[in-house]
């Protein structure tokens, strides 16, 4: 199996591929899994802030920086949540290796290759698009985590109840930092807009 078909295998048959990466992962194909996606994640974010930017009236952050910084992006939440998981399907019990562990997990971000359409199609509906990409965002989201379960059940040996605990509870714990600096950045955003600074 190669790597398209492993690229676009964990979005259809997952179960097989995952056990197919398992038995022979290549890390050179996880970087490439994770370029693809950053770059389609940024396409469709920056299609996605030139919406909010046409709604507010303000300017914000250059898409084509969004563009070309989202691959970076990818690349570090990629490792960090590899770690935390890692480390959560070792406490559930899991015998994996880290850097198998790590390829496996790439492959969970497939599904953001959708956000480039996605994107898309938001700008194309217009004021209503920006809700429509932060909807099919979450749903995009929702079938990496269990793209992830796949992938710590199949390398990590774990029964599927443990696998979705393992990846499911720290996932949460992010999620809700996350919304809390979220909100916190929103206070800190309209504050801004309400008075720009000048100089």
């Amino acid at each position: 199996m190669g790597f398209i078909e492993r690229f676009f295998g964990v979005l259809i048959n997952p179960s097989i591929t995952f056990k197919e990466i398992n038995e022979n992962p290549k890390l050179l194909e996880a970087f490439g899994a994770i370029l693809i996606v950053g770059l389609c994640a940024g396409v469709g974010g920056a299609l996605n802030l030139s919406l909010i930017a046409q709604e507010i009236a303000h300017p914000l952050i250059s898409p084509i920086v969004l563009i070309v910084s989202a691959p970076l992006g990818y690349f570090l939440t990629w490792v960090v949540i590899s770690c935390i998981l890692y480390a959560s399907a070792k406490v559930f019990g899991g015998t994996g290796a880290f850097e198998a562990s790590l390829i496996l997990l790439s492959f969970a971000f497939v599904p953001a290759i959708f956000l480039a359409p996605l994107g898309v199609v938001a700008y194309a509906i217009g004021a209503f698009g920006a809700f429509i990409y932060t909807l099919g965002s979450f749903v995009i989201s929702i079938w990496g985590m269990i793209l992830a379960i796949f992938a710590i059940k199949e390398h990590h040996k774990l029964s599927t109840p443990r696998a979705v605990m393992a990846v499911f509870i720290p996932v949460l714990v992010i999620a809700i930092i996350i919304f809390v600096l979220a909100f916190i950045a929103i206070i800190y955003l309209e504050k801004f807009l309400t008075y720009p600074i000048s100089f």
